[in-house]
């Protein structure tokens, strides 16, 4: 029955996380999977094993065994598989999984699938001079102005309550109110 058994889908419960689907930064999440039996005949005695070589993942329910096959049946092992992540994992990074399947102990089919990392990542993205004293935009000596400064949301996740804090090593500039609230910047967007 070499290649019955097919992998169809995944699907995350971060219950114990965020409770969002996605898999975040730190998270312990477990992970439902649907498989096919794509033959006309029953199949059984069949296992599932989950494994992955990111170093920033740990598998810590990797295995399982699997009720019979009918013909053509599909089948979805819920939470049947546990594992979680480092902070080290960032936004948009896809981390690579592998599903064996065995059937009485051989394996007759693998599959990879990519699961994504949802986070937000902040990133500077410009700055404005205004009110300057002479109002043409630039920062001169002696002047006072006001700065805005643009960051962007670069990650796939919105960033709430962002703050973000000015400061400077420069021992002739003199920062008047150094933190700034951003609140919420969604996913791709900027704010200032």
């Amino acid at each position: 029955q070499l290649g019955a058994i097919k992998y169809e889908a995944y699907e995350l419960n971060d219950a114990t996380g965020n409770g969002n689907h996605h898999l975040n930064p730190g998270e312990s999440v477990m992970m439902s999977v649907s498989l096919q039996n794509i033959t006309d005949a029953p199949v059984a005695n069949v296992s599932v094993a989950l494994t992955t070589e990111n170093v920033n993942v740990t598998i810590v329910d990797g295995e399982v065994e699997c009720p019979n096959f009918a013909a053509n049946e599909t089948v979805t092992l819920t939470d049947a598989f546990a594992f979680s992540v480092t902070d080290a994992v960032t936004a948009n990074e896809k981390i690579k999984f592998t599903i064996s399947i065995y059937v009485d102990g051989e394996q007759t089919g693998s599959f990879n699938f990519n699961v994504p990392v949802y986070d937000y990542l902040m990133q500077y993205g410009a700055t404005a001079v205004l009110n300057d004293d002479n109002a043409n935009g630039l920062l001169n000596p002696g002047e006072t102005a006001d700065l805005r400064i643009f960051v962007d949301n670069a990650g796939n996740e919105l960033a709430q309550t962002m703050v973000g804090t000015l400061s400077t090593d420069y021992e002739f500039v003199t920062i008047h109110e150094a933190e700034k609230p951003y609140g919420t910047i969604g996913a791709d967007l900027m704010g200032y």
